[in-house]
């Protein structure tokens, strides 16, 4: 062996030496790095999500005559809601009590018409799709900046959703029913109805889930 090739394989051994092969999947994860928060997603879901979502919830009249008295949208979404940035829609939770008047099953995004002890109907979403973003954005424990990435973020609403979409399903709500159902909507501003409701709790008058 030369002399100038013995150098060179002296200096390109370090080099070599720090060098492996990678899977595709190691490659992929190099790339795309998985989403942290989607590991404990079952545990965000029952222990943090549900929880906090059923402790801020509000009887929906009394949010409705809330917010209608508010002075403004700032102040009422400060008082009675969550919004991690002013630029966002203003989350707020709400609990629906009363009678299951109708189930709608025609499509994949499906609905429960719940008549509450106003007389008035609330509309909540059934699923299995659940549309929308309000359970992620009125979640307190997370915000963007701890994705920094759109597409993760989109990932950890839609594993959410798909939790809550299970949860109504086993739920399986039937006219006539006396329930009980917490959730959140988000509105841009003070709503003149209540809006569409996405579930995170449902309980029959008898108790169970």
């Amino acid at each position: 062996m030369s002399r100038q090739l013995w150098l060179a394989l002296m200096l390109l051994a370090p080099v070599l030496g720090g060098c492996r092969i990678v899977s595709r999947q190691e490659l992929a994860d190099l790339k795309n790095p998985p989403n942290p928060h989607m590991a404990n997603i079952d545990q965000t879901w029952q222990q943090k999500i549900v929880p906090q979502i059923a402790d801020d919830a509000r009887p929906a009249g009394e949010l409705m005559r809330a917010l209608s008295a508010a002075d403004d949208f700032d102040s009422a979404c400060i008082q009675y809601g969550w919004r991690a940035q002013p630029e966002n829609p203003c989350v707020f939770a709400v609990r629906v009590s009363g009678t299951v008047e109708k189930v709608d099953t025609a499509s994949r995004s499906g609905k429960v018409f719940i008549k509450d002890s106003r007389g008035e109907t609330a509309v909540v979403q059934l699923g299995p799709t659940l549309r929308g973003t309000a359970l992620r954005d009125g979640y307190k424990g997370v915000s963007y900046q701890e994705f920094n990435d759109q597409a993760l973020f989109g990932d950890f609403s839609r594993a959410i959703n798909e939790r809550a979409g299970a949860m109504m399903k086993t739920f399986n709500p039937q006219p006539g029913e006396t329930v009980t159902i917490d959730g959140v909507f988000s509105v841009w501003d003070i709503p003149v109805r209540l809006p569409e409701i996405t579930p995170a709790k449902a309980v029959r008058a008898q108790g169970g889930v």
